[in-house]
């Protein structure tokens, strides 16, 4: 014998059924919305800057996940290196602000000079034989420990 019910009714029954997971579904739409979907936009600032036989980059990357994260990172390439290395990473202190500037004065030396940050991230302190040295004006929230420093 088959028994036939109203589509209403049966849309009705499967809902029911499925109100206990509901809550758990919600909850992992929602984890997956702010950790899987990639909230990130990042854009080259400064692309092309020669010295001394060195290219450096400038970029600045913007996430916007369960709250607003900006950065701007440096980074460094040459003949003798492989890809791009991550030099300098920085939370910028505004959006109006100047973006780091680069000099070389030596076979030796790179200087990376910026005028405010709110946070430094990372600071590579040797790269592709040269010291690199930081003139930071201000750090408005400095770090207490040396995690990023190499």
């Amino acid at each position: 014998m088959v028994v036939s019910i109203p589509l209403k009714h049966a849309l009705f029954l499967l809902g029911m059924a499925m109100l206990p997971i509901a809550p758990f579904a919600l909850i992992g739409g929602a984890i997956y919305v702010l950790y899987a979907v990639n909230a990130c936009i990042t854009e080259v600032r400064q692309d092309g800057i020669f010295r001394a036989n060195m290219q450096f980059r400038i970029t600045e990357t913007n996430c916007s996940t369960m709250g607003e994260d900006a950065s701007v990172s440096v980074y460094g390439s040459s003949a003798s290196s492989d890809g791009k290395t991550l030099l300098f990473k920085y939370g910028p202190a505004s959006y109006d602000l100047p973006l780091p500037t680069i000099e070389v004065p030596d076979q030796q030396t790179i200087i990376i000079t910026v005028p405010i940050v709110s946070d430094v991230a990372f600071q590579l302190h040797t790269w592709n034989d040269r010291s690199i040295k930081y003139d930071i004006g201000q750090v408005n929230y400095p770090r207490t420990d040396n995690e990023f420093a190499r």
